[in-house]
């Protein structure tokens, strides 16, 4: 089954680099009808960051993430070191961040969005709790309230 995957995988890289610009490249989320599902992205997209994640695969994803997502990089006994939480709850409130992490003393909140909005301030509300409760969030500022 596995060599099938690999083999599918292949094909599929293949196929979709020639069709980029149209409509019909292959999307397994779509097939499988979760494209739109927020619960379930925000359950596959934990798993993946989560250095204890399922996949067995330590911080690997996590490390592409960072630095192709969001464009940083950390030191590897950081990043093995790196915590990952899903539906974090900002004491006092009923808000939850969709995903954070943790590294060294840096907080990221990932509010995930598919077809929706922000609830009222909810990523302001983010941004100030990190504000006051971690000691560097210079990253926060810089990358998810300045451009």
């Amino acid at each position: 089954m596995k060599k099938f995957l690999v083999n599918v995988h292949k094909e599929l890289e293949s196929f979709n680099r020639r069709h980029e610009e149209k409509e019909n490249v292959y999307n397994i989320f779509k097939v499988l009808g979760v494209s739109q599902k927020e619960v379930i992205m925000c359950r596959m997209l934990f798993d993946l960051l989560n250095p204890r994640g399922k996949h067995g695969q330590g911080h690997t994803f996590l490390k592409l993430f960072l630095k192709d997502v969001l464009g940083i990089e950390f030191e590897e006994c950081l990043l093995k070191e790196a915590k990952v939480y899903k539906e974090y709850l900002i004491p006092k409130s009923n808000k939850r961040i969709d995903i954070a992490i943790s590294i060294g003393e840096r907080f990221i909140p990932i509010e995930v969005k598919i077809n929706a909005r922000d609830q009222l301030s909810q990523c302001y509300d983010y941004y100030m709790f990190a504000l006051e409760n971690m000691k560097d969030v210079f990253l926060l500022r810089k990358r998810y309230f300045y451009g």
